[in-house]
């Protein structure tokens, strides 16, 4: 089961009905759905020593790292290059995993990646309001303390 939006079984349309914490049952053919993550790439995106931070508005006030959900079929490495080319608009290279995180109020495991770029950046959609390159200390202090992209760059820089 995708989330908690999904109410009928995807075998035979029979509706769902909550067994246990993390699984219900199809009221007609019996058979078991479990809730699951969201899988989410979140990219720390550099080029020499600084990194990429984003504005979206209607994400917060503060600026967060590039994030975007994987899709059905794509690798989260393809997720990482798709993102950021949305976002930002320049190709990455040096696509390498760092960890994972649970963000528990929307149900995302957040796969957190570290890639390069050399390209300029630009912004070119409504998704994303401004941009900016930050050195490791002022990056750390731009996210919103204790939210997922605070916990990654700390442990990316102070424990990486």
């Amino acid at each position: 089961m995708q989330d908690e939006t999904t109410k009928y079984c995807t075998d035979c349309g029979g509706k769902l009905v909550k067994s246990s914490e993390v699984e219900y049952s199809c009221s007609n053919c019996e058979l078991i759905h479990y809730e699951s993550a969201k899988p989410v790439a979140m990219i720390i995106l550099r080029k020499d020593d600084q990194v990429c931070l984003i504005k979206q508005s209607y994400v917060s006030e503060y600026y967060v790292l590039i994030a975007g959900y994987n899709d059905l079929g794509e690798t989260m490495e393809n997720t990482v290059y798709r993102e950021v080319l949305e976002e930002v608009s320049c190709r990455v290279s040096n696509i390498e995993y760092f960890r994972s995180y649970f963000y528990e109020k929307k149900k995302l495991l957040m796969f957190c990646y570290v890639c390069d770029t050399e390209e300029e950046v630009s912004i070119n959609n409504e998704e994303v309001d401004s941009y900016k390159w930050f050195n490791v200390k002022d990056a750390v202090s731009a996210v919103r303390e204790g939210s997922t992209a605070h916990k990654c760059l700390l442990d990316y820089f102070m424990n990486g």
